[in-house]
């Protein structure tokens, strides 16, 4: 702290203690609870942050940096894509930064405005905020990043999304990676009712390459929000907000405030890190009353909005694997009804329906029953454009919005184990399950893909392996496209099939092809390696 920022707070205390008797002066790094009567959170039109009254704390040493925003940006500090109208420094001592289109988010690489930059440290360490700021529409985003370069990175973040955390209104704290160009979180997002003001820290292991994520809604109360793996090694930490809006836009940009940035070593933070509790283990639910076996019609939108239509079939078991299937250019998601898959997936002796014309496969295709005991939830749905779902003029690559979406919806339904979620699908589909598999799924299974959705097939399924996510691919060689994509990718958790013949994706479910091993064969040997079933 400066001799003249230290003038400062003395001055501010002899005001305070003038009117309002004892007080300690504030710590940037570490907070403490506020008292009842603290200034208003800054709104659209309300530009002050809070003034709170923390109890005076050690920071930590040495610390490797720290800003406290008071007037002047620290020294190391760079700027991406500055818009100097889009920041400043409040009289209070906070970094403002006015959100703009597009944020971070993107598979182009980092476009956001005021993206503040500077050196990461070599070896282990900590990076620790304090924010205010009230996300309220889609995708407005505001944290702290650690990052490699412009595809790949890690961030916490204060953000919302409706459709992500329906039970908190969309509000909530997320930790999220870009690998490779490629979004792969892993379910680490935490609904929360709409919170004002929040620390964030992010805490590097240089030999294990692993970054937690850890949020409190009061000082040094930590709770860990999740872990990421595998990142080259950070060359950049950073701040920023950003709005990520869809098409339309947002209808006000969102305000963010940092208190203060501040980045120390682990061992000098050791008393904040050894309060932190560890991410729990995941363990699986106890078994609940399983839901009633009819379908239920599920609206969602994907990341731009588009309204989206799809049918849940719960599983006879609860809480219960999800598969989520994606369908062809040459249907709809009613042809896995027709099929017979949606039946038999389920296990639950639902009546096939007839499809009302001749279609390309089997209808119904002869599955076999599933050994007993076993019965997966089903989730399908309409890419935009097609069946119920919004018409749609959108290429082919927004449809990768679409299955992410879906893989999202289906691992929050109940009844559903939302950390068993895996996809299958043919054609568009098949390359839907690869491309939009995101944090909520484990694995794909592709029926004749052909990077129709304008993303390279072997590419995806490359930022997939490096995840340790299986991806199998199934193709006939009368189908050049479909053989061709298969053969193309590799991975050590990459499975390929080529049959002699059989056709193209939905195809392969005619009885003529005499496929071998069976098409509901290899199906189930996915299932069962994905979800650690019991064989035979």
């Amino acid at each position: 702290m400066t001799y003249k920022h230290f003038l400062s707070i003395c001055l501010i205390l002899v005001l305070l203690l003038a009117a309002c008797g004892p007080a300690v002066p504030p710590t940037a790094s570490s907070p403490a609870p506020q008292t009842e009567e603290v200034a208003a959170i800054p709104t659209a039109t309300e530009t002050a942050p809070p003034t709170a009254t923390p109890s005076q704390t050690p920071t930590p040493a040495p610390v490797i940096f720290l800003d406290e925003f008071d007037g002047t940006l620290g020294e190391g500090w760079s700027w991406q894509n500055e818009d100097p109208e889009r920041w400043s420094f409040t009289p209070e001592g906070w970094l403002a930064l006015t959100a703009a289109n597009p944020g971070f988010f993107s598979e182009q690489g980092s476009q956001q405005v005021n993206l503040l930059r500077r050196p990461a440290p070599q070896g282990d360490f900590v990076v620790t905020t304090r924010l205010s700021t009230t996300p309220d529409e889609n995708f407005q985003q505001a944290g702290i990043f650690i990052i490699a370069d412009d595809f790949n990175y890690a961030a916490i973040l204060n953000a919302f999304c409706q459709f992500c955390l329906p039970d908190s209104g969309g509000h909530g704290f997320f930790m999220e990676a870009f690998k490779a160009g490629q979004y792969a979180a892993a379910g680490m997002a935490q609904g929360a009712p709409q919170v004002e003001e929040v620390f964030l820290r992010l805490v590097y292991h240089a030999e294990e390459r692993q970054i937690e994520g850890f949020y409190a809604l009061a000082p040094d109360e930590w709770k860990a929000l999740g872990t990421i793996e595998g990142l080259p090694e950070p060359q950049m930490i950073a701040l920023g907000a950003g709005n990520s809006p869809g098409p339309e836009g947002v209808t006000e940009d969102l305000l963010a405030f940092y208190d203060y940035f501040e980045v120390s070593r682990i061992e000098t933070a050791v008393r904040h890190v050894s309060e932190i509790p560890q991410a729990p283990t995941p363990t699986s639910e106890p078994a609940q009353p399983a839901l009633l076996a009819e379908p239920q019609r599920i609206e969602f939108q994907a990341e731009d909005g588009a309204a989206l239509v799809g049918y849940y079939y719960p599983a006879a078991v609860n809480p219960a694997p999800v598969v989520v299937l994606m369908h062809w250019a040459g249907g709809d998601q009613t042809d896995w009804l027709y099929v017979g898959m949606v039946s038999w997936l389920q296990n639950r002796g639902a009546e096939i329906p007839t499809p009302p014309a001749a279609m390309y496969f089997d209808a119904p295709y002869p599955f076999p029953p599933l050994p007993e005991g076993i019965s997966f939830a089903v989730f399908t749905f309409d890419f935009r454009g097609y069946g119920e779902s919004a018409p749609s003029n959108d290429p082919q690559s927004a449809l990768i919005m679409d299955a992410r979406a879906a893989y999202t919806t289906a691992a929050a339904l109940p009844g559903v184990d939302p950390t068993r979620v895996a996809g299958i699908g043919a054609s568009i589909g098949a390359d839907g399950v690869v491309d939009g598999c995101n944090e909520a799924c484990l694995a794909a299974l592709s029926l004749g893909p052909g990077n129709w959705l304008e993303m390279s097939y072997s590419e995806a399924v490359t930022g997939l392996d490096e995840l340790g996510k299986p991806v199998w691919c199934v193709a006939a060689e009368d189908d050049e496209t479909g053989a061709q994509t298969c053969r193309a990718a590799t991975g050590d958790h990459y499975y390929t099939l080529v049959h002699p013949s059989g056709g193209h994706a939905m195809r392969l479910f005619r009885i003529e092809n005499n496929l071998q091993p069976p098409i509901e064969e290899t199906i189930l040997d996915f299932l069962r390696l994905v979800f650690d079933l019991p064989q035979g």
